[in-house]
């Protein structure tokens, strides 16, 4: 079941890598920007560390901008385009995705990689969740022990319904 679960989180995190190479191809090629499929390519694989993608897109984008525009405008909107981008794969892609692979709630998943930042540095966000999925997988499998083991299961408490009147 542990192996089950990090398959399941590396495949979702291929998956949103592949995602936001793809936003990010199609964004760098409607602002017309040279390089566009090799700083995508970039992206993408930067995108496996949380956090990282956009950033390494941004630099890298508005340095090529800079050179081949030579203006300002074509920065500015490469560096919006890049804070939507991070926006949204913060907000949508990333809980999305990760929700249904691991099956864990998005804000375990802000958790443990705010936990997994401070105690770790960078091999914390890489490995937070990885762990968190391993750490759930144990919890289940010993409360399932402990169920069918030792039959023991939590009393249930009684249900109250109280309807006051109106």
């Amino acid at each position: 079941r542990i192996d089950s679960s990090l398959g399941n989180y590396l495949r979702g995190i291929l998956t949103e890598a592949f995602i936001i190479f793809l936003i990010a191809f199609a964004g760098l090629t409607m602002l017309d920007l040279n390089y566009s499929a090799f700083i995508a390519i970039l992206i993408g694989v930067s995108s496996l560390v949380p956090y990282l993608g956009a950033v390494v897109g941004a630099v890298l984008s508005s340095i090529v901008a800079y050179f081949q525009f030579e203006a300002l405008m074509p920065i500015l909107k490469i560096l919006i385009f890049f804070a939507g981008l991070r926006f949204a794969d913060d907000w949508v892609i990333q809980p999305y995705i990760m929700k249904k692979a691991v099956k864990l709630n998005p804000a375990v998943i802000l958790f443990a990689l705010l936990a997994g930042g401070e105690l770790g540095g960078i091999w914390g966000l890489i490995f937070s969740i990885p762990v968190t999925c391993v750490i759930k997988e144990i919890m289940q499998i010993a409360v399932e022990l402990q169920e069918t083991e030792f039959h023991w299961k939590p009393k249930p408490e009684p249900t109250r319904i109280s309807i006051p009147y109106t």
